[in-house]
């Protein structure tokens, strides 16, 4: 979280810059396993076990291999801030086609 994340801001505020927040979601390619792997970590490290259903991998290695397995789809949410993209969320999910 950002300093200036945790300041509410109304809409017509000049803070804001009245501007409406985008978010960017797409599928994670190689190149973002680095940066998806340390938000993890960066986002469960103060969370309560026993209230999440999902936990991060505990370690980089099985996070590399849930990248290669198929019928697993891992997704990265991101808003713009500035000139940069920032992760703001991420999400994985499984498929299988029948047929």
């Amino acid at each position: 979280m950002l300093p200036a994340d945790d300041v509410p801001v109304t809409p017509g505020d000049p803070a804001g810059g009245g501007r409406e927040l985008e978010v960017r979601v797409r599928r994670m390619h190689r190149r973002d396993i680095n940066r998806v792997w340390e938000f993890l970590k960066r986002v469960f490290r103060d969370v309560n076990r026993e209230t999440v259903e999902y936990q991060r991998p505990r370690h980089k290695k099985h996070f590399l291999e849930i990248y290669e397995e198929d019928g697993i789809e891992q997704l990265v949410f991101e808003t713009k801030r500035g000139a940069k993209f920032e992760l703001v969320g991420y999400a994985e999910y499984a498929y299988e086609i029948v047929g």
